[in-house]
């Protein structure tokens, strides 16, 4: 039960291995492009992470469901894992800094 992907009702591997299903860290990677996109376009280099998670469901869908903080942690985690950002006073939770790298 615990390695069930809850959308598809299958075993899922990746949750043995990783902790986390295949069609979770597939969401994450899209939500990632499109925050990679938001980050893009802001005017400044840094951002706090509240602000940018206000930019981030605004740049939604409408049909989509807006994230919170702890979810959007893990799309912010995904990016800086990839080297696009750089986050900065952890500590600080939504109130970090976020800076776009390259």
């Amino acid at each position: 039960q615990s390695a069930t992907d809850p959308k598809t009702g299958m075993i899922d591997m990746d949750t043995f291995i990783t902790g986390m299903s295949s069609s979770m860290r597939q969401e994450i990677a899209k939500q990632a492009a499109t925050l990679s996109t938001v980050v893009d376009q802001l005017p400044s280099s840094t951002i706090r992470g509240v602000h940018l998670l206000r930019k981030f469901n605004e740049a939604l869908p409408a049909d989509a469901e807006n994230l919170q903080w702890n979810e959007f942690k893990r799309v912010v985690d995904f990016l800086a894992d990839q080297g696009n950002i750089r986050i900065r006073e952890r500590r600080l939770g939504d109130n970090c800094e976020i800076r776009r790298l390259g």
